[in-house]
């Protein structure tokens, strides 16, 4: 900068560093930057294209593949909601109802497992489309941003613990959702762009390589929310 004269002129350019803690994106949580009901104004002026592109469905199929042949799928019918890493089996029947699957046999869900589903359910954008994506902001606010494999996102902060949060990129497209994962007791990041996803964990450990399919037709096959004989 060049300081101001008496005279009114400037003198010659000087340059200080200064040193700050955190960069601040306008939308920090600190109510010296940004209040709540600031934060909320700012979500509903980035958020506007969510929801725009197509509509509602009732369900939904989510399939995320890594790079050495792991495999987690999704489905999502109604209000049910089944997750499968192929060694374990999660069943979410409705809130606070559903079962397990383990080597051919089913139990009832444990805290952390009912918990891991009802998290996915709330904010796993992919799992739902149209309007029913703006619902799931209605109460949250902006967080700040995100790089979405080198794609800038906004950060959107659903209401509960503070890692609950979703991305979406400016066109209103999804770009990944974070919350942390009571089974594995990390912070899990999932961050796509296309059918390319990064799964990233307590937020340095990277895993690239992985692909993201999304299918809403067919809808999920209701048998696979029954719970077998025993």
């Amino acid at each position: 900068y060049r300081r101001h004269l008496g005279n009114g002129g400037f003198g010659d350019e000087r340059r200080v560093w200064l040193r700050l803690r955190t960069l601040d994106t306008g939308s920090s949580r600190y109510e010296r930057f940004a209040k709540v009901e600031h934060r909320k104004l700012s979500r509903v002026a980035l958020s506007r294209n969510v929801g725009r592109s197509g509509d509602p469905v009732d369900g939904a199929t989510v399939t995320l593949t890594g790079p050495k042949g792991e495999k987690i799928e999704m489905n999502r019918l109604g209000d049910r909601l089944r997750w499968t890493d192929g060694k374990i089996t999660l069943v979410r029947l409705g809130k606070d109802d559903g079962f397990q699957l383990r080597d051919g046999r089913s139990t009832g869900l444990s805290d952390d497992e009912r918990q891991k589903l009802d998290r996915e359910f709330l904010l796993n954008p992919w799992l739902w489309r149209g309007k029913d994506r703006a619902k799931a902001l209605a109460e949250s606010t902006l967080e700040g941003g995100v790089q979405a494999l080198g794609r800038p996102a906004f950060r959107f902060r659903i209401p509960g613990p503070s890692e609950y949060e979703v991305y979406y990129f400016e066109d209103g497209e999804p770009a990944g959702y974070s919350y942390r994962d009571p089974l594995l007791r990390k912070l899990v990041d999932l961050r796509a762009v296309g059918e390319q996803a990064w799964i990233i964990t307590d937020r340095s450990e990277l895993s690239p390589g992985w692909k993201l399919a999304v299918g809403y037709d067919p809808l999920p096959d209701a048998k696979l929310f029954e719970r077998p004989a025993q």
